[in-house]
């Protein structure tokens, strides 16, 4: 996703300020700058991580509870989980927890080059999927009444009810306090300008 945002595009600023102004209304378009930090001023790169966190709390993180809670609702067990480890290779994301790099600490592909904590959290995602992968309970599941998560680091395994307390939760508080009022599929069209500009 930041190879499409990333420089030669119009400014990250500009793009999700116009992005949100245009689908949303005026005062909602503010309290996504105002979540999201973003201002006319804030600097490239300070934008683009504030566009792709967007990104990802309306395309993975909005998706997930949405998915959980429809198949719980009906009776079905729901195993979902949270990858928290962060990116310990060398570059632009180090320290971030990013996308595929649950698939490195799924597979184990690299763990002579993790840390200790971080190999502990590899197995312990490998043998929970594994467990899921075998017809075996992997965890507490997801319920209407429990929202069960796995969580997978930043250095541990654990299983949380409602959602970790990370750094970035209050931001996530806030953008459901505004999804629930403007509507996901609003934030969704954003997604979609953001991706046009």
């Amino acid at each position: 996703m930041a190879f499409f945002l990333s420089p030669g595009k119009p400014t990250n600023a500009g793009r999700f300020i116009k992005a949100a102004g245009d689908v949303l209304s005026s005062p909602d378009a503010q309290k996504v700058y105002d979540i999201y930090g973003v201002t006319p001023d804030t600097s490239d790169e300070q934008a683009l991580v504030a566009t792709l966190q967007f990104i990802d709390d309306i395309t993975w993180h909005a998706a997930t509870q949405a998915y959980a809670t429809h198949f719980a609702s009906s009776g079905r067990p729901v195993y979902a989980y949270h990858f928290a480890a962060p990116n310990p290779f060398p570059g632009r994301w180090e320290g971030e927890s990013t996308h595929i790099l649950d698939s490195l600490f799924l597979f184990q592909n690299y763990n002579s080059d993790l840390s200790e904590a971080a190999q502990h959290v590899a197995e312990g995602m490998a043998d929970r999927f594994l467990a899921f992968a075998a017809g075996q309970v992997p965890f507490e599941a997801w319920t209407h009444e429990h929202r069960n998560l796995c969580v997978f680091g930043p250095d541990d395994v654990r299983v949380v009810q409602s959602r970790p307390q990370l750094k970035y939760e209050a931001r996530r508080v806030e953008f459901h306090k505004l999804a629930a009022n403007v509507g996901y599929d609003k934030f969704a069209a954003v997604y979609g300008a953001i991706m046009a500009a």
